[in-house]
């Protein structure tokens, strides 16, 4: 029986620290998170098997220590196979979550039953198998089958043959160890027990309950393979997408050792510098990259524990590069890691948005001279008209008159040189192309606005403003010129976001519609964190934006200029969900 007993003991123990000691860390099974406490009970009940050899060998001399120490092993053992057992099956199990108060309920009738009855080892550890054992290993088996469908679907049929046996070992012996108890003078330990199975079957349950640990204690390290199996599959996952980012990205990921010689490269990067990662690796930094000697500079310094970030050029080719120390798990410096971005297309299209932006300004600038030029003809066209008029029917009403000829000839010079200014004006005009258009023409609103929005997409995001656009499907044929329409545009959307604090998330809506024979744009501005200026006088519905120009900025002056050259109105209403909404109406053609 001694032996049993070893082999009974050493099952468990050795079950429970493979299980305690196995990596499971972050692990997305619900297994590992309550698994441990099955390792305790293996640990626990381990000792307590070998704390029945020594009593049965008796050869320390202390047989009554032994038997007070496995008084609480027993007992504490089989409890935690009932709370492994019970928070699983209520977590898994909505419909179960009584479950999770079977830990302390069977703990207060394990004492009722025992303080309340005659005080004995043997009814101690009689009333332990019934209440905790056999409870605990049966409740710890369905447990473990509840697992089953979660590694079947990482398709390891071998583990899952594994868990199946595990948690049927564990309900056969929550029966040999939980129901067949030692003889007692009360039922049902008088009815079944070692005695009669003994008796019955020819030898003890303890060989029983010694192959039900062995067979646990076997499938359940089997079983620890899935962690092994998860781990795996994330360092490939892991390398998966290492290698997509590397070989899809335009990036160059590179390690240098501590005398800078380069001993990993890869990255789609290295084909814009046509080079190829087999003739750079051993080669050194300032070799490999002699054709800018920065990297040599920077890796030095990141060799010292810098880190940092340049741009640097090879070729036709830019790069944003990051430099840092590549350190050892003890935390010293080993050499070098670099990420090398290729921003050569950012790069491009930064450098044709500062220039369409360049544009966009010379036009601004062109515009508020044509719009002034306007005004400016418009304001002496009048006069010189109304000169020439006047001075026509004067000549007219002096032709009959004798005499004052020095006037008529005064007059004359006069209404020459009238002629000649206003020829000189229509001149001006027509070179200036002030005129408006003869003919109406389809707009393109979409390409417009899209074109705007991405000139300020970047500026846009500084100054916190969302923006959002509606009806850009229209094509409206209009009068005004599309150059003057995306003028329009592209001031109100300059003003607003400049009007942004860049504190709070202001939102922009821009939408465009056709009502009756006029083009509406309404530009939709609000901060729900604004809140109203002290004082600050809330204009009312219709009230117009610019009702003097001189009061205010010039680029809005000319938006108002463009727009009432063309027949259209501006104005302001209040928005209810505050802020204001700008209304530009132009008409269309029909």
């Amino acid at each position: 029986m001694e032996l049993i007993f070893f082999i009974y003991g050493l099952a468990f123990f050795l079950m429970g620290f493979a299980v305690l000691n196995y990596p499971k860390k972050d692990s997305s099974f619900f297994l590992a998170r309550k698994i441990p406490f099955v390792a305790l009970f293996g640990i626990i009940h381990g000792a307590n098997e070998w704390l029945d050899m020594f009593i049965m060998i008796d050869t320390m001399k202390l047989t009554f220590f032994l038997r007070i120490v496995r008084m609480m092993t027993l007992p504490l053992s089989f409890l935690c196979l009932v709370y492994f057992g019970s928070e699983v099956i209520s977590s898994r199990n909505k419909k179960c979550s009584f479950c999770k108060f079977l830990t302390p309920g069977l703990l207060v009738v394990w004492a009722a039953v025992f303080f309340l009855g005659e005080y004995s080892e043997l009814r101690w550890d009689i009333w332990s198998r019934y209440l905790l054992c056999f409870t605990g290993a049966t409740l710890t088996g369905i447990a473990l089958w509840m697992h089953v469908p979660e590694i079947e679907n990482t398709e390891n049929s071998k583990l899952t043959f594994n868990l199946k046996v595990a948690g049927s070992a564990f309900v056969v012996y929550g029966f040999l160890a939980g129901s067949i108890v030692p003889d007692g003078d009360f039922f049902p330990a008088s009815a079944l027990n070692y005695s009669l199975f003994t008796t019955r079957l020819g030898v003890p349950v303890q060989i029983f309950r010694s192959i039900c640990a062995v067979v646990i204690a076997y499938h359940l390290i089997r079983v620890l393979k899935i962690f092994q199996w998860e781990t795996q599959q994330t360092l490939f996952n892991c390398e998966y997408r290492f290698k997509a980012v590397i070989d899809t990205a335009p990036v160059i990921l590179f390690i240098a050792d501590s005398k800078l010689n380069i001993t990993f490269i890869e990255g789609r990067g290295m084909e814009s510098l046509q080079m190829k990662p087999s003739e750079i690796v051993g080669r050194p930094i300032a070799e490999a990259f002699s054709q800018v000697p920065l990297m040599h500079e920077k890796a030095q310094k990141a060799l010292a524990g810098e880190e940092f970030t340049t741009m640097v050029s090879f070729a036709k080719s830019h790069f944003e590069v990051f430099f840092g120390p590549f350190r050892s798990s003890r935390g010293s410096i080993q050499g070098v890691t670099g990420i090398a971005v290729d921003v050569t297309e950012q790069k491009t299209a930064q450098t044709q948005m500062d220039s369409y932006r360049y544009e966009m300004e010379k036009n601004k600038a062109l515009a508020a001279i044509g719009a002034l030029s306007t005004e400016i003809t418009s304001d002496i066209a009048a006069p010189l008209h109304e000169s020439k008029v006047s001075l026509l029917k004067a000549s007219n009403g002096l032709e009959k008159t004798i005499g004052a000829e020095e006037v008529k000839i005064n007059i004359k010079n006069g209404i020459e040189g009238l002629s000649r200014a206003i020829d000189k004006l229509d001149s001006f005009c027509d070179k200036a192309n002030l005129e408006k258009p003869s003919y109406a023409q389809p707009i393109e609103v979409y390409q417009i606005t899209q074109r705007i929005l991405s000139v300020f997409q970047e500026m846009a995001q500084r100054s916190m403003m969302k923006i959002s656009i509606e009806g850009t499907d229209i094509l409206p044929v209009m009068p005004i010129s599309s150059r003057e329409l995306e003028q329009i545009i592209y001031t109100m959307v300059q003003q607003l976001i400049l009007s942004a604090d860049g504190v709070h998330i202001h939102n922009l809506n821009i939408a465009f519609s056709i009502e009756e024979t006029f083009l509406y744009m309404r530009f939709s501005e609000y901060c729900p964190h604004r809140s109203p200026v002290d004082g600050e006088k809330m204009p009312t519905a219709g009230m117009n934006v610019f009702p003097d120009k001189d009061k205010f900025n010039f680029e809005l002056s000319v938006l108002k200029g463009i727009t009432e050259a063309q027949g259209g109105t501006v104005k302001i209403n209040p928005n209810s969900q505050g802020g204001f909404i700008y209304e530009i109406r132009i008409p269309v053609s029909a």
